[in-house]
């Protein structure tokens, strides 16, 4: 490398492209998280619906998400990135335009007030395509910019994750208090309608495709996997976990053992079907390499971590004083994530430009152990709002870290004509851990409450009878905040086997990380 060499500037164009993207992106998190604030609110506006019938809202959303995304991912790599965007957001529009309009819809249909909740979970599945566009997002974006400018571009787009959900959490929580939860989905009606057409405007289409047929029955084995891992999952501290008959689905009597069984089958058997298949939707080579097989670990630590820390840090912002909690207001709650929000925003540019200089390995190390950091000092410090808004920030920064130099290891390891499927499996695990950090959150919470009187109800002609409810004990959370700690070490410490690379100005690659898109072209054609 000579002396002069220097970085490559983004152009006009890279930028519109990186901007379009990280808004979509932003949008899509942010939409998935927004409803958990008014999780409340549905139950009294859908006539006292079952908190656990009302939590498909989120169930829905995350199952469609997670047995599409490496279906569309696969899509994107055949048939083109660019039309895959254009489809997936076109969806997207009409689902997200409609969902705020369903209590209408369901009147006119005739349903009543708690059948109109199964409208609003219909509207809400189909919008869980939307997840499927972070990875053709991500593989955009690696053919887009040069592998030296890939890093700070990564960062920003990867931010979009932690941030938009963070801001789902505060914006929807205040927008859910002030004017109902159906201004949550209208207040975002622009930005979704003119998805599809700015990207049609904006991107390019890639010129490098796999020529293959979609592998349909590989598909189907692990997108039934995921949707019976994940519904097991979810449906665990409410089901109970080890009755195998707890629910009924007409005359067929389930539960969680058997949804966890039935995912370990058809798991089994994808396993059994790739290797043997004739265009397999995974090179098992790739996913069995070093480096993408810790990122893929990684990925689940990071975002259950992520995940564990919002649902725990909501719930004692809002719990009674009298349990331990600080009592406040779902808007004052949101309000007090905004500088956590504010702190991923000015990280991200910085731990980008810091994988393309000093490579992933450094990178996520230091991630997992900021975020362990800011999970001890939540556990052991929490008496005063602040401290807890505060010691939040390095937990989020930390994974987003971890974001940021996992997505940089599959890009760059990957050849263009896979790019969007290996992005995609990444986010799968990372789905997965979507699923367990808000159940390893609610079961630890559940598990360490203690009944707390609440009010008195007036009783004719003796004491007025305590009223009383079991919550979490300030024990619980700190439990709950030392779990976000751990999932951060485990991530740090599987980081440590990491290989390293990184590039120097010039493009040229140093050290021995993944292979390069040119070796793994090679092997794909062998």
């Amino acid at each position: 490398m000579t002396a002069s060499a220097q970085v490559p500037k983004m152009t006009s164009r890279q930028l519109r492209v990186l901007l379009s993207l990280s808004i979509f992106a932003l949008m899509v998190m942010y939409v998935e998280m927004m409803i958990v604030p008014a999780i409340p609110t549905f139950v009294v506006f859908f006539g006292g619906t079952p908190i656990s019938t009302v939590a498909w809202i989120l169930t829905a959303y995350l199952l469609v998400g997670v047995v599409a995304t490496p279906l569309v991912s696969s899509l994107g790599d055949i048939h083109g990135k660019k039309r895959m965007m254009v489809i997936v957001l076109g969806i997207y529009a009409v689902a997200a335009t409609v969902a705020g309009f369903t209590p209408e819809i369901a009147t006119f249909l005739g349903l009543s007030r708690p059948n109109a909740l199964y409208v609003l979970i219909a509207v809400r599945a189909v919008q869980g395509i939307g997840v499927s566009i972070l990875p053709l997002a991500f593989a955009v974006i690696g053919e887009e910019f040069p592998p030296q400018r890939l890093g700070v571009a990564q960062g920003i787009l990867a931010s979009t994750f932690a941030i938009g959900a963070a801001l789902g959490f505060s914006v929807g929580a205040f927008i859910t208090q002030s004017f109902g939860w159906q201004w949550t989905y209208h207040s975002i009606i622009p930005v979704a309608v003119a998805a599809p057409f700015v990207v049609g405007l904006v991107l390019r289409e890639s010129k490098v495709r796999r020529d293959v047929p979609l592998d349909v029955i590989g598909g189907a084995l692990l997108g039934g996997a995921l949707g019976a891992f994940l519904v097991g999952v979810s449906e665990g501290p409410t089901w109970g976990w080890a009755d195998p008959f707890a629910v009924h689905l007409g005359p067929l009597p389930f539960g969680v053992p058997v949804l966890l069984g039935l995912a370990i089958v058809l798991f089994l058997g994808f396993l059994l079907w790739e290797p043997r298949a004739r265009n397999p939707m995974v090179d098992f080579r790739r996913l069995g390499e070093r480096n993408i097989a810790l990122v893929n670990t990684i990925g689940i630590a990071a975002t259950a971590s992520l995940f564990c820390f919002l649902v725990a840090s909501q719930t004692f912002y809002q719990a009674p004083v009298l349990s331990g909690g600080f009592g406040l207001a779902i808007s004052e709650a949101g309000l007090w994530s905004l500088p956590t929000v504010f702190a991923m925003a000015i990280a991200s540019p910085l731990i980008g430009r810091s994988v393309q200089t000093r490579g992933p390995r450094p990178v996520l190390i230091g991630g997992g152990l900021s975020t362990a950091v800011g999970g001890i000092l939540i556990a052991t410090v929490h008496g005063q709002i602040w401290q807890v808004a505060l010691e939040g920030i390095p937990a989020l920064v930390g994974v987003m870290a971890a974001f940021i130099a996992m997505t940089n290891v599959v890009v760059l390891s990957s050849a263009p004509q896979e790019r969007s499927i290996q992005v995609g499996i990444n986010q799968t695990f990372r789905n997965v851990g979507a699923t367990i950090g808000p159940v390893l959150a609610v079961t630890i919470l559940a598990s360490f409450a203690a009944s707390v009187v609440v009010g008195y109800a007036p009783a004719a002609g003796t004491a007025p009878v305590p009223i009383s409810v079991m919550l979490p004990t300030a024990q619980a959370y700190a439990y709950a905040f030392a779990a976000v700690a751990a999932l951060g070490a485990i991530g740090a410490i599987a980081s440590s086997f990491l290989r390293n690379y990184r590039f120097l100005a010039d493009g040229t690659r140093v050290g021995s990380g993944t292979a390069t898109p040119s070796q793994v072209q090679e092997a794909l054609e062998s």
